[in-house]
């Protein structure tokens, strides 16, 4: 059986448009990053100063000492998605337009646990008017900026993960089948080493959606790998392999990113003030039903 056919990463990274902050009609801008740049990276960083790499329909936030994303940012286009057929063989890359010393290439993932995660799902950028469109969107997830270390283990979770923006496409009234997808690491201060950087424990999402009836919702989750790297005794810990909806101010708290206006629009967080709940609490996922959108 032949492999499927697949565009070489385009080289020529003037021609990306990256993420559209009015992709849903309704202005959803990238977080600000001065405060986790401050916390994680020597001199701190702002949006201007961070490395913000635009590619195929999203946009990534790089951390250099961590040598991993702040923050992915994808538009997703669920009736223009373009079928590419089977997945080939995986070829990850670096992008030029950083240096490789920031970035974690396959190095990383020699002889221990830990696969090569994709923070921007292959899928989800995969649209447009053409399939040139689609392919070069596909191959631009395979950047090593657009990776990070997720346990062998964490496969046992990651349809479900990797499903949540797939199932609201699906099973939310949304206008014109679109949403905005933020997707990162959990970079925390003492997170574990290994190989001269840092192993994160968590991985969260945040979904921006306009709903039929014209109004925004946001929606934050986080999935924890923290029992696979052994986390201290003393500290709360998500759960092996657990899924949890999050109010966007919580997200806010543990990243040091700031969202703006979209946590004023949480599904979550408007739920429990409904239900009188005056602080927001977590909720353990189970199937994608219990989602709060």
């Amino acid at each position: 059986m032949t492999e499927p056919v697949r565009a070489p990463v385009d080289p020529d990274y003037s021609n990306r448009r990256g993420f559209d902050e009015c992709f849903i009609g309704i202005d959803v801008r990238l977080p600000e990053v001065a405060a986790a740049g401050r916390r994680i990276d020597p001199g701190g960083a702002t949006n201007e100063t961070a490395s913000i790499l635009r590619y195929e329909h999203f946009s990534i936030a790089m951390s250099p000492l961590r040598k991993l994303a702040y923050y992915v940012a994808v538009n997703i286009d669920g009736a223009r998605s373009i079928d590419l057929g089977p997945r080939g063989d995986d070829v990850w890359v670096f992008d030029e337009r950083i240096p490789e010393q920031q970035q974690m290439g396959n190095w990383l993932y020699d002889d221990n646990d830990f696969d090569r995660g994709h923070l921007v799902r292959r899928l989800d950028p995969v649209w447009g008017d053409s399939r040139e469109e689609a392919l070069r969107a596909e191959a631009d997830t395979f950047h090593f900026t657009n990776c990070a270390p997720q346990h062998w283990r964490f496969n046992r979770r990651r349809e479900f993960w990797q499903g949540i923006e797939s199932y609201i496409l699906d099973n939310v009234s949304l206008h014109d089948l679109r949403i905005s997808l933020f997707t990162g690491p959990v970079l925390a201060d003492d997170d574990p080493e290994m190989e001269g950087t840092r192993v994160p424990r968590d991985y969260w999402k945040l979904v921006a959606m306009r709903k039929q009836d014209g109004s925004l919702a946001t929606a934050a989750y986080i999935l924890s790998q923290a029992e696979l790297l052994r986390a201290r005794p003393e500290e709360f810990v998500f759960g092996e392999y657990k899924t949890f909806q999050v109010s966007v101010s919580e997200l806010e708290t543990r990243l040091r990113l700031n969202f703006g206006e979209l946590r004023l629009h949480d599904s979550f967080a408007r739920r429990q003030r409904e239900r009188g709940v005056e602080a927001p609490e977590r909720i353990e996922l189970q199937q994608h039903e219990q989602m709060i959108v």
